[in-house]
């Protein structure tokens, strides 16, 4: 017990006291959907909102039900990280409870146990989570516990609870899917070892263990799936609709694969790459890992020695590290199928903690057979200390770290003709800005038609976007960001531009009534103390403007916007992998057009004033000329179905693009 107590208070502990000094994280996910969800896991908003927050606005809410209860509560923004950390520190004591599972027999298994927990958890992705809005961390629990149950506990009672686990895990974020895969893999594989068990017997508890997984799965989100399938028609909307088919999500679902290795180059560098101090790697934030390469590497040898004193029958040096032989098999089951899953289905660091976490154990595995328990014992202590200096060296891991304050988002509070009667909000741009539900009327109804994902112009949803414009005639806002020094004739300039791309949406504002909110605008006093670590005090600025219904679009804007979707098309049919998902709606102001393709997050913008067709992905500094409106069908036919500078993100993308040929230039 004191062991146990011991292993919770120091889990709690160091996660609560980094959580306080890497400070509270406004996150761009908070901007855009987190906000909102904290908001509809309290208030069913499915039949008054629309395209509220994009498509994530439809992912389960229920993981954002502890943080909405602490925000309803009144507690400050340090108490309510604070309290999601101490919870989510439970993976850590799951990683402990594994680890003293596979050192059962080690001359000293606590000590071994612990250093395998420590060097699982030097993790920048797992830390940067911690006392976050990132819902991630607070699912990982969920599976290292199944997978304790899995690794320590092999009955079928334990398996089958393991399963139902890594169900409700995946009911909360679908992307755990490869983890509840790879759990009930790894359980049957522990069930298969079981003596005296014939083959009938097998399969009929591996079932059980399916069954188990799929009844967690509906516990917890089978009440978010009936609700979309009352009204949409999908209990998964707007995903996997090319099944579904609910008419209010266009058939083709973005698949999402800016981290994912397309060649086998990138799959056998990507190890190696993830040491980089660089963001966009293998997760937004500047996150270097050593450890996965060093596994990659050592693995080989391993599995070498393994079979060596395997073929020599040396049962002894077989357990030389104290290692006991069958959990040991079943955490590499599991690790192997789910790293293999998470690989082709997002390789994106922020949905793996589990996986990260398990690096400590499982480099102890692979020093154990190499070097016997006393050897690992130094490795790994050497390898946890270089993997701490070198995330740490990167500096402070959370997405947007900000000073604490009172609340999560401080506000100076809206006006009162935004706030006390319903209204309709259309929030434009990346990202929806939805968190506003929280203090406008409870009966205004947000619709974020312009954003990561717009929607199209008599395309799927639209109709319910008319229905949702017309029903607020005069009683609609349109929601759109400036920048915190803008006077009154900066957001009035800001509006007129907005009203050239909100047009298609046949809607125009009032440019002179205009008001700005601003957001988390801290007090110097609030803004931590000098050399801190923290980031500066950003506030995020608003204007909001009235807007009525405008049914008479600008001509001009019209065939400005089919010229460039006739130009874009082309494309898409020269390159359909590569500009994915086709067909997304055309933005723009006349003088820019752009089409966003979320599979890899690709921009396709034409520039009107000079002609020139341009594209770019995110977080690349400067975009790449493929053509110009003059040529344009030539420059399609030409083109190499390529990503912008071969993929590369980060400064050095800057000045790179590739230089148009005599007959592209404009």
């Amino acid at each position: 017990m004191a062991e146990w107590l011991s292993v919770v208070m120091g889990a709690v502990g160091v996660s609560v006291a980094l959580n306080l000094w890497m400070g509270r994280d406004l996150n761009w996910d908070y901007f855009n959907y987190h906000g909102y969800a904290a908001v509809s896991v309290l208030q069913d908003r499915l039949a008054q909102d629309f395209w509220s927050a994009g498509v994530q606005g439809y992912l389960n809410p229920l993981p954002f039900l502890p943080f909405a209860l602490m925000q309803q509560a009144g507690w400050s923004s340090a108490l309510t990280a604070s309290a999601l950390a101490a919870y989510q520190s439970l993976s850590l004591v799951a990683l402990y409870g594994i680890s003293r599972s596979l050192t059962a027999q080690a001359a000293n298994p606590r000590w071994a146990a612990g250093l395998m927990t420590l060097l699982g958890s030097v993790s920048a992705v797992f830390w940067s989570q911690i006392g976050s809005t990132f819902v991630d961390a607070s699912t990982a629990p969920f599976i290292m516990v199944a997978l304790w149950l899995t690794v320590g506990h092999p009955s079928l009672a334990a398996l089958a609870a393991a399963s139902a686990l890594a169900g409700v895990a995946t009911a909360l974020k679908l992307t755990n899917v490869p983890f509840a895969v790879a759990l009930v893999l790894a359980g049957a594989w522990r069930l298969a070892c079981l003596p005296s068990q014939d083959l009938g017997q097998v399969l009929r508890r591996v079932a059980a263990l399916a069954v188990a997984a799929l009844a967690g799965f509906v516990l917890f989100y089978g009440w978010w799936g009936w609700r979309l399938t009352q009204e949409f028609g999908s209990p998964f909307f707007p995903f996997f609709n090319s099944l579904f088919q609910a008419p209010d999500a266009t058939l083709e679902t973005a698949t999402y694969l800016r981290y994912v290795p397309q060649t086998l180059s990138d799959l056998l560098l990507f190890p190696f790459r993830m040491m980089e101090t660089r963001s966009w790697v293998y997760t937004e934030v500047i996150a270097p890992d050593l450890r996965p390469a060093l596994l990659v590497l050592l693995t080989p040898f391993a599995l070498l020695g393994v079979a060596r004193r395997r073929a020599a029958r040396d049962s002894g040096q077989a357990g030389q590290a104290g290692l006991a032989v069958a959990p040991a098999a079943a955490l590499w089951v599991f690790f192997v199928i789910a790293t293999a899953l998470w690989l082709v289905t997002s390789s994106n660091g922020r949905y793996a903690p589990p996986l990260l976490l398990l690096l400590g154990p499982l480099l102890w595995l692979t020093f154990g057979v190499l070097l016997g328990e006393r050897g690992a014992r130094l490795a790994c202590a050497l390898v946890c200390t270089l993997q701490a200096v070198h995330a740490g060296a990167a500096g402070n891991p959370r997405w947007a770290p900000m000073p604490w304050s009172h609340a999560w988002l401080p506000s100076g509070g809206l006006p009162p003709q935004l706030r006390d009667e319903p209204m309709l909000f259309v929030t434009v741009g990346r990202p929806s800005d939805s968190y506003l539900a929280a203090l406008v009327h409870p009966q205004s109804a947000f619709v974020n038609p312009i954003g990561v994902v717009s929607l199209s112009n008599d395309g799927p949803g639209w109709t319910r976007f008319i229905a949702l414009r017309d029903g607020f005639a005069g009683k609609t806002q349109v929601v759109f960001a400036v920048n915190e020094d803008d006077g009154p004739a900066e957001v009035q300039a800001r509006a007129r531009a907005q009203n050239l791309r909100i047009d298609r949406l046949g809607l125009r504002m009032d440019e002179n009534q205009c008001v700005k909110l601003e957001f988390n605008a801290l007090s110097v006093s609030d803004s931590g103390k000098p050399g801190s670590t923290l980031g500066s005090s950003m506030s995020r600025p608003l204007a909001s403007c009235p807007a009525a219904v405008n049914l008479s679009p600008d001509p001009k804007l019209v065939a400005g916007r089919q010229m460039a979707q006739t130009v874009m098309d082309a494309f898409e049919v020269r390159c359909p992998k590569l500009f994915s998902p086709r067909e997304t709606q055309v933005e723009g102001d006349g003088q820019v057009w752009s089409r966003y393709y979320g599979k890899f997050d690709l921009f396709l913008t034409i520039e009107t004033g000079v002609g020139v067709i341009l594209y770019r992905q995110e977080q690349q500094a400067d975009p790449v000329p493929i053509g110009n409106l003059k040529s344009w069908r030539n420059d399609v036919a030409r083109f190499e179905c390529r990503l912008p500078h071969d993929g590369k993100r980060g400064i050095s993308t800057l000045h790179g693009g590739s230089v148009l040929p005599a007959h592209a230039r404009p």
